[in-house]
């Protein structure tokens, strides 16, 4: 059964537009499902489609020969869909003379598992002939609708808590929801793992994480050994929702500078992690340089680890609420988009600060039953008196005005 995408909304308006469409995201995030819909919505449309798979050699070399590609599709086709394009030679620099070509007459869609500005050297060929959608694991609203379709009903009834108007299910609803979320802030969102039983799904994440080493680093990064790439991911697994310090990693890993940095732009480039950077005014008081570290998916990251406990029972239990939560936010504010977190230099801090209309917007993550706007949360709203506050909880909703500031709680997996 094939589970909706979100993107899907957002990629609708492009669907007639001249522009490339490029799908993005980590190995195994449902890139090639969503190439399989988008195919299915053209024909619907009576487009003539081609859809083509670089990682197998054969249809790779067709497209050395821009010549004979646009002869063998372009002059035949008015789509033409290219899955695993990063497997292309040169691939930035053939599509855009072949988009130069024939934009007029066919629609480019491709699929990569890094990033444009690592393999299709994006910044050089396609600035103003594409426009990315960045595809992760499923959220926890995609989630429900692959294992749970009646709740999933429910909940897509619900918008995010930063919509206008957002009101929780409430009732015994919110009991299924909760354990539901518990699950699914451990083993993540790949859509491939979501609905096998539990040793399955812990197997299926140990052989993704593998994959990602054996083909996304050796193969296409071209590096020598995965093995420094390895020891660096499971230090930045243990760090989850932390301040890094690159000195501290370098030591650890044994790695130089340059090579440490080089490594960390690979797990950011291939949507492993996202380095989290600080939101600040004032140099003076507030913290300026070290991020924070974020995976993209919880279950990766618990792969890396081998740790398969119950949400319950851990003591990375916060952490790992506050990556779906990141999770969230990431989806609802997609590149170019920052997200940021505050922290002075006293020692406050708030999780999360995103810009909405260039206001800043705090959210603190307090996976607890009653929290209450601690110290850290209320020195933000004095300090930069946002018209809008939010709290991920565990299952409280409420809303309270403090001084200027609207402040909204609602459960944390209405935010993932």
């Amino acid at each position: 059964m094939y589970i909706k995408r979100d993107i899907e909304d957002q990629m609708s308006g492009f669907l007639d537009r001249p522009e490339i469409i490029a799908i993005v995201g980590p190995r195994q995030a449902g890139k090639t499902t969503l190439l399989g819909q988008l195919r299915s919505t053209f024909e619907a449309r009576g487009k003539r489609v081609a859809m083509l798979d670089f990682e197998h050699p054969t249809e790779a070399a067709v497209f050395d020969d821009s010549d004979r590609f646009a002869e063998r599709y372009c002059a035949t086709h008015d789509v033409v869909i290219i899955d695993e394009f990063h497997f292309a030679r040169e691939g930035g620099k053939r599509l855009k003379l072949l988009y130069d070509a024939h934009r007029d007459r066919t629609k480019f869609v491709i699929s990569g598992s890094s990033s444009l500005e690592l393999t299709f050297q994006t910044g050089k060929y396609l600035v103003g002939r594409y426009v990315p959608f960045l595809l992760l694991p499923f959220s926890f609203r995609e989630y429900l609708r692959s294992v749970s379709p009646d709740l999933s009903a429910l909940f897509g009834r619900v918008g995010h808590p930063m919509d206008e108007g957002f009101t929780p299910i409430g009732g015994s609803v919110e009991d299924e929801l909760e354990q539901h979320f518990a699950r699914y802030a451990v083993s993540g969102g790949y859509p491939g793992t979501v609905a096998a039983p539990e040793m399955d799904r812990q197997r299926l994440l140990r052989t993704l994480y593998d994959a990602y080493l054996l083909k996304d680093v050796r193969e296409l990064l071209q590096l020598a050994t995965a093995r420094e790439l390895q020891t660096l991911a499971q230090l930045l697994a243990g760090q989850l929702g932390q301040l890094i310090s690159a000195t501290e990693l370098g030591t650890s890993t044994g790695v130089g500078h340059h090579a440490l940095q080089r490594h960390l732009r690979i797990l950011e480039q291939t949507y492993v992690i996202e380095l989290v950077r600080p939101f600040f005014r004032n140099r003076r008081l507030e913290i300026v340089k070290n991020p924070k570290v974020y995976f993209l998916d919880t279950g990766f990251r618990n792969a890396i680890l081998d740790a398969w406990a119950p949400l319950d029972t851990r003591a990375d239990a916060g952490a790992l609420v506050e990556q779906c939560v990141f999770g969230g936010l990431r989806r609802q504010f997609p590149p170019p988009s920052v997200i940021r977190f505050w922290r002075s230099k006293s020692g406050a801090e708030v999780d999360f600060v995103v810009e909405p209309s260039n206001t800043p917007a705090p959210i603190e993550v307090k996976y607890q039953h009653d929290p209450k706007f601690g110290k850290s949360f209320r020195s933000f709203l004095d300090r930069y008196a946002p018209p809008r506050a939010y709290m991920a909880t565990r299952a409280m909703y409420r809303r309270e005005r403090i001084g200027r500031t609207d402040v909204l709680a609602a459960p944390a997996w209405y935010w993932s």
